[in-house]
């Protein structure tokens, strides 16, 4: 399998990084960043309904049971050791676990466009896994801070609510809807705007966030050394438990390392919408340092060639 790292996509992501460490005038306006991304969630869905039309969802019920118990597990043991280990407040455990437990579309894109061009294939349903793993996770994660600490202050049905009626699950499942009902080369203008443009797309968002990454690295000397090595070290575990999830419920090997990037990403949209509404006195720079600046960074440049590798591995141990 080839190396992910030489992809454009990867290397654009990775222009942006060294530009903003090295504090250039290449400057990407945020609005560019939040309208690429609200495009990106809805093509990426538009591509799934196509997907799901031509494919279904047979061998759905297998992952989905995997997927619900990643999502019960990452939040739990992110949670104790973060809590326990890290001596961090039960309040910024749970939004740090919130973050990990849950999934970054935008790397599961990545992943998808670097198997595309190995030419891996995965089942067409893995969007729904994804979307499943986000909302048990959140849930999952909220609901361990609210036992633990036997408090009625987090607010776990709002944050739920804030996410189920959010922009990203939102165009998602709208965009699931209109590619499901539309399909493949029935409306071409279509096919062009949400299929033919996502890549160049995807490509400057990386640019974008690349430099936003730069930004949450510069800050790194307040998020202390063991949120560091946390956000190295827990996509990766997670990461690989994902893949051996997959295989073990019958997932083809492209959808078992899709599932091991779901499992080792951490969410910039989805979850902080969660917390900003459950947990208001968690510290925002504890969860975006980390989950942007780190693990976000990792994945793309590094992790997801690491878990092609893997799966390549794990696959061939389970034949």
């Amino acid at each position: 399998m080839e190396n992910g790292i030489l992809d454009p996509v990867v290397l654009l992501f990775f222009l942006g990084l060294i530009s903003g460490l090295a504090k250039t005038d290449l400057k990407f306006p945020r609005e560019a960043t939040e309208l690429l991304s609200l495009y990106l969630l809805l093509a990426l869905g538009v591509q799934s309904g196509i997907g799901l039309r031509g494919g279904g969802m047979e061998g759905f019920g297998m992952p989905s049971l995997g997927v619900i118990a990643l999502g019960l597990v990452v939040p739990y043991a992110s949670y104790h050791l973060l809590h326990k280990w890290g001596g961090f407040s039960g309040v910024d455990s749970a939004a740090i676990a919130v973050h990990y437990g849950s999934v970054s579309a935008v790397t599961f894109a990545v992943a998808q466009h670097v198997l595309e061009r190995l030419g891996v294939v995965s089942e067409p349903f893995m969007p729904v896994l994804m979307i499943l793993l986000g909302a048990v996770a959140i849930s999952a994660g909220l609901g361990v801070a609210r036992l633990e600490h036997a408090t009625e202050n987090i607010h776990v049905w709002a944050a739920l609510r804030e996410v189920l009626l959010g922009k990203g699950l939102l165009l998602l499942l709208g965009g699931m809807a209109i590619g499901w009902v539309n399909g493949l080369g029935r409306i071409p203008s279509v096919d062009l705007l949400f299929v033919g443009a996502f890549k160049g797309a995807l490509a400057l968002y990386m640019l974008g966030m690349g430099s936003l990454a730069a930004e949450n690295l510069r800050s790194l000397r307040t998020a202390g050394w063991f949120l560091v090595a946390f956000a190295i070290w827990l996509p990766w575990v997670a990461g690989v438990t994902g893949i051996v999830v997959g295989r073990l419920c019958g997932l083809e090997l492209g959808g078992g390392i899709l599932l091991g990037v779901l499992a080792s990403s951490a969410s910039h949209i989805a979850a902080p919408a969660a917390i900003r509404v459950a947990l208001p006195e968690a510290s925002p720079s504890n969860s975006l340092v980390p989950t942007i600046g780190i693990t976000f960074s990792f994945n793309v440049l590094i992790g997801i060639p690491l878990y092609c590798k893997a799966g390549e591995l794990i696959y061939g141990l389970f034949r």
